[in-house]
């Protein structure tokens, strides 16, 4: 694995020598080309997945056909800790390709028993736990309140540049709305925009 990917992982927490080179014994590297699913709902999926390039959306569907995002992950993320996706041992949601991806694989049973030998590494799992279980906490509170340009806002701020590069149907999924009903939304935050501007 690269330097790159040594200080992605730093960001979240910084590895020492002697863990990242245990950590690169247990890396598989995989490719999801664009649209395709890494991982299907109901399927076994025993790894640890970490974004090294591309975007990646976890969403679910329901008996009605209708699409729920739950999140995003971009280049730099781990994706949420597998036991939070699965159900005695089954994925409970699909995770997809939004752009051309490169992911690093973890087998899930050994990756754990790394953090337990590894203190650095266990902080950084924790970490990752932290900032999922985070958002999950906001977004259920801003979906109470039925306010979707606050959750669009929610959104634009966790997910800061991502805007430009997923299509906006993702979005609407991710905030329970319709593409129609994010279009107003936006048009309406592009005009408190302007008159603040011009105020």
């Amino acid at each position: 694995m690269s330097d790159l990917i040594k200080a992605q992982l730093d960001s979240i927490f910084p590895l020492k020598e002697t863990t990242w080179n245990e950590l690169v014994k247990l890396a598989e590297e995989k490719i999801i080309v664009k649209s395709k699913n890494l991982v299907t709902k109901g399927s076994f999926f025993s790894y640890e997945i970490f974004v090294m390039e591309g975007v990646l959306r976890c969403y679910y569907v329901t008996e009605e056909d209708k699409e729920y995002t739950t999140s995003f992950y971009k280049e730099g993320d781990f994706v949420s800790p597998s036991f939070t996706r699965q159900f005695h041992g089954r994925s409970l949601l699909n995770i997809q390709a939004l752009e051309h991806c490169k992911v690093l694989l973890f087998e899930e049973h050994k990756f754990t028993e790394l953090r337990h030998s590894y203190k650095d590494l266990h902080q950084l799992g924790s970490n990752v736990l932290e900032k999922e279980l985070k958002l999950k906490s906001l977004k259920e509170v801003f979906l109470a309140t039925g306010n979707l340009v606050t959750l669009y806002r929610f959104f634009q701020d966790r997910f800061y540049g991502l805007e430009k590069r997923i299509p906006q149907r993702y979005i609407a999924s991710f905030i329970g709305a319709d593409p129609v009903s994010l279009s107003r939304i936006r048009a309406k935050i592009l005009r408190e925009r302007k008159t603040a501007n011009n105020g």
